[in-house]
Order: structure tokens, then sequence, then C-alpha cells
């Protein structure tokens, strides 16, 4: 294959780093195919301790992309000549079978935001001018502090060192394990023995989510609770070891072990004996099983631990040589794991701390209550009651969010069980009932919950609501949509029951005004025959009301939490799409009556 010329760009920012003292160019780019990268070799001169664990000078390389400033750049210590030890902030690269004059590891510098932002240089430039020349800069950085012990600061978060994931030839089966740990729970962890068994729910997508910690005898030590979508998960058929350490695994200058050897001396370190651990189950079962490493992690440096962490490792049996693979030479074979924790999968993106905790019923699955209930899921709600009596048709796939898969199946049971499948953490109850519930079972669901979200835009539901016997106060809150979904209709109140007349007085204007906007207009109809008409609404125009009143829900809770619930009073607010539809605004009845005619209550 014909090697590509060097890009223009590249060249240009090559000239830039000229303007660096201590940088000098030693080899020029070369093109590794493998890695479909552009490698430049560097001698860096740090301003750094003499006698300290770096050397100025020492080798680096840069690896850019050919489409470079797009694509990514990256700095990796060069194998000759450059830096030994792993330091924090170094990431892996991939992992390829090939000969190369750089480590694997790499600098961790792109995140001027956060940890890094010390490292000086703003955000990173997008031209071809200043991006190269920028990474080079906070390269020379990241080795005056790794040669000082500074990478880690006080204050900061907290930042884990990094595994190699090894890639085995001849092992097909890598998984990646889920576990769950929230900030709090480390006391639980407290008194527990160091070591036993652990199981797991099988998962597609080659995923294994732990369930349960054990002793060796198999008492119980700790077991998970998950949503509804993982409890219902197949078991694994995978045998599960757990050990816990009291200190985060790491040999010289934050490396995690590599092999069995250097993970034995660490735990050994720890005043842990790893053999005990796995001896306990070598001999029983000749195959690969689940080694768990747990350890207790803080939030930011220099804190005390909060919660616990578990890195995964395969333990190889050869069937060739009819043994494990943990002599003190076998490397390690690391897992991915991920914390699946409330806390750790909704960083992205929560709502209210109410919707998360709170228990809420969901009166109506169909366009309203399937769309608002998969934003309170997505945004961290943890249980769910969803009510609807009726079947899901392929009709309401316009503006729903279950599928072909669902139809003829009840909507809530359906909507519960697709909701469940959006978070590991969420329990959701489907009930094929309108409200009120027939028997006492459900009754009894229902009076536990918070908050109360009617989204059926019946007039028989509100008075149900008001008729109840809720034993408590909830806050109540009901949805309902007009036509064509041209406006949203939300009420709050926090009262013993739903206060319907305050209801209707705050809906009576808006009632004429939708009859004045529906006059002598015909509603569809849906097949042939003498059927009921369907109503008209587009799924995104309804998307784009409920987000507005999601919020708007919030804010209630906000106050809610903040003054106590009574000062929640009956209130109604109108989301309406802007007259060219491009927007939302909020709804007032001064666009429709003349002041003199504005009813009391808008």
């Amino acid at each position: 294959m014909t090697e590509p010329s060097l890009p223009p760009s590249l060249h240009v920012g090559t000239l830039s780093l000229r303007d660096l003292g201590p940088v000098k160019v030693t080899e020029e780019w070369t093109w590794h195919s493998r890695r479909n990268r552009w490698a430049l070799r560097l001698k860096l001169y740090p301003d750094v301790p003499e006698g300290g664990p770096i050397s100025s000078p020492t080798d680096a390389y840069v690896l850019a992309s050919p489409k470079y400033p797009e694509g990514s750049v990256s700095i990796h210590p060069a194998e000759t000549d450059g830096i030994e030890g792993t330091y924090p902030h170094m990431v892996y690269g991939p992992s390829l079978d090939e000969r190369k004059p750089w480590r694997k590891e790499g600098l961790c510098l792109n995140h001027p935001r956060h940890n890094l932002g010390r490292l000086g240089g703003g955000e990173e430039p997008k031209d071809r001018h200043g991006q190269l020349k920028w990474y080079v800069q906070r390269a020379l950085r990241w080795y005056e502090l790794a040669s000082v012990g500074k990478l880690l600061q006080d204050g900061e978060h907290f930042t884990l060192p990094v595994r190699p994931t090894v890639s085995h030839r001849f092992l097909h089966w890598q998984p990646t394990v889920a576990f769950h740990e929230n900030e709090g729970w480390l006391h639980e962890w407290d008194g527990a023995v160091q070591g036993g068994q652990c199981s797991f729910g099988a998962m597609g997508n080659n995923l294994l989510v732990v369930r349960r910690y054990r002793t060796n005898a198999g008492s119980a030590v700790k077991r998970i609770s998950w949503g509804g979508y993982i409890d219902d998960l197949p078991n694994a058929d995978v045998t599960g070891r757990w050990v816990r350490l009291p200190e985060v695994p790491v040999t010289e200058k934050w490396r995690p072990p590599k092999t069995w050897g250097e993970l034995r001396a660490v735990c050994n370190h720890q005043d842990v004996n790893l053999d005990v651990h796995l001896r306990n189950v070598l001999p029983r079962r000749k195959e690969n099983f689940i080694l768990l490493v747990g350890f207790p992690i803080p939030d930011r440096v220099g804190e005390a631990p909060k919660q616990m962490h578990w890195w995964g490792a395969v333990v190889q049996f050869d069937n060739g040589e009819g043994s494990y693979q943990t002599n003190d030479d076998d490397p390690i074979c690391w897992l991915r794991s991920r914390n699946w924790s409330p806390m750790e999968v909704s960083t992205r993106g929560k709502l209210n701390k109410s919707l998360s905790t709170d228990t809420i019923l969901l009166i109506g699955a169909g366009a309203l209550g399937s769309t608002l209930s998969e934003l309170l899921v997505r945004g961290r709600a943890r249980k769910l009651f969803v009510m609807d009596r009726d079947t899901l048709e392929a009709g309401n796939l316009v503006r729903h969010t279950l599928s072909l898969d669902e139809v003829g199946q009840n909507k809530a049971e359906a909507l519960a069980t697709r909701l469940e499948s959006l978070s590991p953490n969420v329990e959701v109850y489907g009930c094929p009932q309108h409200f009120p519930p027939s028997n006492d079972r459900w009754k009894k669901k229902v009076r536990k919950a918070d908050i109360v979200i009617d989204c059926t835009a019946e007039a028989e539901t509100l008075r149900q609501l008001r008729s109840f016997e809720w034993e408590e106060k909830k806050l109540f809150f009901s949805l309902s949509i007009s036509a064509q979904a041209r406006r949203l209709y939300v009420s709050s109140a926090f009262a013993s029951s739903f206060p319907v007349d305050a209801f209707d007085e705050r809906m009576e204007p808006w009632y004429y005004v939708e009859g004045e906007e529906s006059a002598d207009k015909e509603l569809p109809w849906e097949g042939t025959g003498c059927h009921h008409p369907v109503f008209e609404a587009r799924q995104d125009d309804i998307t784009a009301l409920i987000s507005p009143a999601l919020k708007w829900m919030e804010q209630q809770l906000q106050e809610a939490s903040e003054k106590g619930p009574g000062a929640v009073e009956p209130r109604l607010k109108v989301i309406e799409h802007t007259k060219d539809r491009l927007g939302v605004q909020v709804g007032s009845l001064s666009d429709y009556f003349e002041e003199e005619r504005l009813p009391e209550h808008g």
C-alpha cells in the first residue's frame, strides 16, 4: 500500500512548535497504517527538579489524525528515552499487536475545565496553527506536575488509575461488569468478610450485572436493589468470586497490577491473602470465572472514602495444561467495569430530587402519559405505578412511545415493561384498570404514591380523584392537551383530594377559547363505518409542550420542598405553541379576551 502524503495542515502545525523553546523535533512525521495515525518524535525539556522521577530532556511521540486538525491528537512517552512508570492522568490507547516506538499509555491532556485546567492553555484550539502547539505545551506542564507529585491535588475530583484491557487471542469472552454502589453505602461493608462468592444477571451485549455478594459458605453479605428489568434477567452461568481491599490496588506511580504476581504483592501489602480466596473456587469448576476486586474510593482527592468501587477480571482455565493461569507471570485480563448506581448513570441529566425519591402514580398511559413517563424515568424517577385499561392500537403509534411489538397489549402493562428497560434502577408497575382501582391490592399501592399525575383528560377521572379515600395529602398534577396539540394545560395542587371546583374555575375561560377555535371543524375518523372520531395531534407537538410542562412541575416540587407542600396552592399553567409552531410560550387569556372581559381566574 502506498504511504499517504503528509497533510499540509500537519506541516503548518509542526512549524508552530518553533516558538516553543523546550521542544525539539528529532524525527519527522511517519505514517502508521494500523493505527491510521501520523507520528512525530519530540524531545521535550520540561522544567523538573534534578534527581527526580522525570528527567529532562525526555522523549515523546505525538500521534495525529490524517484529518488534522479534525480527529484526535495524543501524546505518548517514547519506549526508549521516555518516562518510566505510570502516573495519574494517563490513559491507555487501543490494544494492537504491533511493535511501536511509543508506550501504550498516553498523557491525559484534553480536559481543560476539570482537574487538568491548571495545565494552562485554556480551551483546545481547533485550528491547524494552534492545536498541536496547545497539546505540546500542556504535555510540558504535565511532566512538570508529575515530577513533583502534583498531578492529583486535594479538592480535585478523584481519578481512578486506568487499567489496561489485555487482548487475549484465545479468550473470546470478555464481558463488561456492571455493579451498584452509592455514596453512603460504604458503612454496609464495615465488619464484612474480605471475600466470597458473587452472582450475576446475564444481560445482552456481553454484560454481567452483579446481583449478590455472599461469604464462601454461602451466607448473605449484600443483595443489590436493582430495578425491575435487571431483577427479571436470567442468572448468568458463570462462577463469581470477590475480594475486598482497604485501598486502591496500585503498584508504584499509580499503576494497576498487570500480572497475577503484581496483584498478589499488592494484596499482601494490604494484608489480604489473594490465594486463599482463589483456592475456594479453583478446584470446583474447571472453566473461566470472574473475580471482582473491590476497594473504597473518595469523591475528591484528600477526602475520606465514600463508596466501594469494583474491578473485574477473567480468571482463565487452560484446558491444555489443566490449570488456571494465575501464576506470577501470567497477565491479568482486566474487564471493563461500570457503576450503574442512580447517582452515576444520571449525571448527564436528572430531574428534581423529589421525582427520584418519591413514588409516582401515573393515570393514563396514552400519548401524554407515555411521553411524560419516559422523561421521568430518564430523569431518574425510581418508582412508578401506571394505570390504564385501554389496549394499544396500531393507530396509537403515531404519537406513542410503544411499538408494533406491543400492539394488542394493555397500555399500562406494556409501558411498564418499556420504562423498566430505560434504566437499571427503576421499578414500574402496570395496572390494566382505570382509576380508581377495583381491588384492595392496587388501592393499597396507589395510596402509597407521593405524587399523582393524571394524563387522561377525562372529567370523570378528576371526580374520582376527588372522591377517592387517599388517607393523606398528595401533590396532584393534571395534564390535558387541546385539539391538534395547540396547547397543554397543567394544573397542580397539594390536597387530600383533587380540587375539581378550583380546576374547573380556572379552566372555564379556556374551555370557551377551545370551543371557539374548534367550532365547525370536523375531527378526523379512523377506519370506515360508524366509529368515533379520533383526536388529532402530532408527536413532535406533544413532546414540545410536555418538556416545559415538566420543568414547571419541577418548580412546584422545588417550592414544596423549600416552603412545605402546603405552599403549593391550586394553580394552572398553560403552555401553547407559537403561531408559526416553531416554539412554545406561556398561554395568556389576555391574548383571547379584551381586558374588561378578562375572567378573574386566568
